[in-house]
């Protein structure tokens, strides 16, 4: 009975509620792209991607590209059961599993979604770390799929960063953002190695984290 009152309370209410106030606060942001032309979903994109970014930058992401229809990985765990039901609800579908728990159904159910022409959109370093590693799963899903990953990272000039293990990063009232995209990399499906792609794909978003700070100053 309890765990019951303790899930209505949340599902019904309390994401609810969080859900609606961010929406609020997000109409405040300023945000623009960079080098998004043909890979962005508001820049005239032709192709479906793998969108790689880090896990701390999830809300930013959900209000950004809300409604697109895209599809996001959330992990098997509690927490993962709570961002699906956030994302759900800025437009975006959950498909669940991770690398840790369920990861095998949920490559397969990610590659028919893809070829269904979805976008997919992952966080590389979650579900749970280490904060700014890339994983291995964005990649045996581009070699299952034969879909390019296009890396993304955004940031805030006025943030707070939580002292959560990604560091979550929660953009202020009227702050101004940026989000730069990476180059489309292909991982081949005769790839016996996959190790230089993920450490390509890891120098990249780093990359791209230093392009949003000196964009930002400017």
């Amino acid at each position: 009975m309890e765990k019951n009152v303790s899930d209505f309370l949340l599902y019904r209410i309390t994401i609810p509620l969080a859900a609606g106030l961010y929406k609020l606060m997000a109409l405040t942001y300023s945000f623009r792209e960079l080098n998004g032309a043909g890979i962005s979903p508001r820049q005239g994109k032709k192709n479906n991607f793998l969108y790689a970014f880090w896990h701390s930058r999830m809300l930013a992401c959900l209000h950004f590209y809300r409604n697109y229809n895209a599809v996001v990985l959330a992990s098997m765990h509690k927490d993962g059961e709570i961002a699906a039901e956030l994302v759900r609800r800025f437009g975006f579908f959950a498909a669940r599993g991770s690398t840790t728990r369920g990861g095998a159904k949920a490559l397969l159910d990610l590659k028919r979604l893809a070829d269904e022409g979805r976008d997919i959109a992952i966080t590389v370093d979650g579900p749970r770390g280490p904060r700014k590693t890339v994983g291995n799963g964005i990649l045996y899903l581009a070699k299952l799929t034969g879909k390019e990953i296009v890396p993304f990272a955004f940031d805030a000039k006025w943030k707070i960063q939580l002292s959560s293990w990604d560091r979550f990063l929660i953009p202020l009232p009227f702050t101004k953002g940026v989000v730069a995209f990476g180059r489309p990399m292909k991982v081949p499906a005769d790839a016996e190695d996959i190790e230089p792609y993920r450490k390509k794909l890891q120098e990249e978003m780093l990359g791209l984290d230093r392009e949003c700070e000196e964009a930002l100053l400017r």
